[in-house]
């Protein structure tokens, strides 16, 4: 299951998923958030993807929603995700770094802290 919200002041989209998703949900959020994301009615919103509860039902589904990720950053998206360890967190922004790509997308292991990045300006 997923759910995704759309925040208006300031403009941010936020995902969470739960569970295990199939291959369709996937591509159902992905097309969801391309519309939000790709296509807003106003300034280009920040995303927030929760990802603490989710259970990949396959490296398959994985790959899935890294390829949207990517795409998304390649947009100009800014990222936050919310991941289920400090250690997972820190980890991932490492790679992050290493790519150029610490000010396009950070990782998380609480909400707050995620929505606090994704307000700040960016830059």
């Amino acid at each position: 299951m997923f759910t995704v919200t759309t925040f208006e002041s300031p403009p941010l989209v936020k995902a969470e998923l739960v569970g295990r998703l199939t291959s369709d949900e996937i591509q159902h959020l992905s097309r969801d958030l391309d519309r939000r994301l790709l296509f807003p009615e106003g300034p280009t919103p920040t995303l927030l993807i929760d990802v603490r509860r989710y259970k990949p039902a396959g490296e398959h589904l994985i790959e899935l929603l890294d390829l949207f990720i990517a795409r998304s950053l390649d947009a100009g998206i800014r990222i936050g995700r919310v991941v289920e360890s400090e250690i997972i967190a820190h980890q991932l922004d490492r790679v992050a770094k290493e790519a150029d790509l610490q000010d396009r997308i950070r990782h998380f292991w609480e909400l707050d802290p995620a929505l606090a990045w994704l307000r700040e300006p960016a830059g």
